[in-house]
């Protein structure tokens, strides 16, 4: 009992750690994205400087900088909070009772953090920005794949159908991403920033939908289990 104890320790450790870091990361990006958009060389711009295609970029990436960093913090949660781990039989120390678990999402999402923070300073350049996304995407899908693969997760049939439709979300909005940017030449001058942007905001909102029960239990009648 005290060396699972003492495991749970550690790994409540490593999580707090990672979170405190996370925390540090997005919100010195968040702070960039707010002065990216609101300051054009050393001028603060007023309201009727603020184009719509610069307010929607804004949007896009404050609303998946909430996203991003809400979901991480509540999979950390729902993985390693010790009350599920002691009361679910498929808990993740129990899965994994040296926590090899941790330092797959340790470099994941630190990696998402680094990432969001990057694509930050890329608003005013619509091409790189929704580069920056799709490789976001990629990695974010890469993460339940490695994890799969390295055999540190073993779903039940529930969590697996919800694995595969956030991952088939992801693919979805990859290709949509590459093709839009592929054909850029061929869309009308004024088009591009919107056509990319309604296809990333769909895949938020998709997002939202298949994991409510994730971002937001207490409005949720699912349980989540433990991963």
């Amino acid at each position: 009992m005290e060396k699972t104890e003492s495991k749970l320790e550690h790994v409540e450790s490593v999580v707090n750690s990672l979170k405190e870091i996370t925390t540090i990361i997005v919100g010195l990006a968040l702070t960039n994205t707010i002065i990216q958009f609101l300051v054009v060389g050393a001028t603060v711009r007023v309201i009727s400087e603020m184009s719509m295609e610069s307010t929607i970029i804004f949007a896009l990436l404050l609303i998946n900088m909430v996203r991003f960093y809400h979901g991480n913090f509540r999979h950390l949660d729902v993985t390693y909070c010790c009350s599920s781990v002691e009361d679910s039989e498929s808990g993740s120390i129990k899965q994994h009772p040296r926590g090899e678990k941790v330092p797959i999402d340790f470099f994941f999402i630190l990696t998402e953090s680094l990432m969001l923070s990057g694509i930050s300073f890329y608003q005013g350049k619509l091409t790189y920005f929704f580069y920056g996304f799709v490789a976001l995407l990629v990695v974010d899908a890469m993460w339940f794949g490695v994890t799969f693969l390295a055999g540190q997760f073993v779903p039940s049939k529930e969590v697996l159908l919800h694995q595969r439709n956030w991952a088939i979300n992801n693919v979805i909005a990859i290709v949509l991403l590459l093709l839009g940017l592929s054909f850029l030449d061929y869309l009308p001058q004024s088009a591009p920033p919107y056509v990319l942007s309604a296809i990333l905001f769909a895949n938020t909102l998709v997002d939202y939908r298949i994991n409510w029960s994730l971002y937001f239990p207490i409005f949720s009648k699912k349980e989540v289990r433990p991963q």
